[in-house]
């Protein structure tokens, strides 16, 4: 019957889309018109994850990445920037461990925008940091949430 159905040699009936849709976890109103989530997108999604570490503390130099590597995470937590314009590293050292960022941790993040203030995974040279990111409009001050290590200001 799977293959008549699928060469639209056969229309099911209501009661055997329902029992596919059930069987399936796909969406019933996907089967009926075609329009519509289908009930099989995923609740994840995969974020590069570069082969570069961002300090939290002093830098750490910029490498090339040769591989690409992906981790998943929920789409509620990225919402509602698209995987594909995100980018991840693991964080080195503990100057942001106030802001609840510790060592090994995976920060993501969106290159290139700046929205205000807030923490952000900064170029710096050639070195990555990840550090809060104060603006004025004379100054951006990077801080660390560590009150032994003191902001730099450009």
């Amino acid at each position: 019957m799977g293959c008549q159905i699928s060469r639209y040699l056969l229309k099911p009936s209501r009661a055997v889309l329902e029992r596919l849709s059930h069987v399936y976890h796909v969406n019933l109103h996907r089967f009926l018109t075609g329009k519509g989530p289908s009930g099989l997108e995923s609740d994840t999604a995969a974020i590069e994850l570069l082969e570069q570490q961002a300090a939290a503390g002093h830098g750490v130099d910029v490498q090339d990445c040769t591989g690409r590597r992906y981790f998943q995470v929920l789409r509620s937590f990225i919402s509602p920037y698209k995987p594909d314009r995100l980018s991840a590293v693991h964080v080195a050292g503990d100057s942001m461990a106030e802001e609840h960022i510790n060592d090994g941790d995976i920060a993501v993040f969106h290159p290139g925008i700046t929205e205000g203030n807030g923490i952000y995974i900064v170029s710096i040279v050639n070195s990555l940091v990840a550090k809060r990111v104060d603006f004025t409009p004379q100054t951006i001050t990077l801080i660390s949430a560590n009150p032994a290590v003191s902001p730099d200001r450009s």
